[in-house]
């Protein structure tokens, strides 16, 4: 589980285990690459993971998805 505001409003999405990892990884500025190479996985699944989880945030870019959540996660 995930909370993260949208507009003001507390929301709550759930993750898979890889996309929080790679979620974390986002947080911690790492290129796409890397985490590729953190994760042992290809670079376009980490786009995969990504996409879902500009989804799940309701945001355009991957610089979006760490601002969005919430400073405790």
């Amino acid at each position: 589980m995930c909370e993260f505001y949208d507009h003001g409003q507390l929301m709550r999405v759930d993750l898979t285990e890889k996309q929080n990892h790679c979620l974390k990884l986002i947080r911690k500025g790492f290129s796409n690459k890397r985490i590729a190479d953190a994760l042992t996985i290809s670079p376009r699944t980490v786009e995969s993971y990504i996409d879902q989880l500009k989804e799940k945030f309701r945001v355009s870019c991957k610089s979006e998805i760490a601002y969005t959540l919430n400073a405790d996660y």
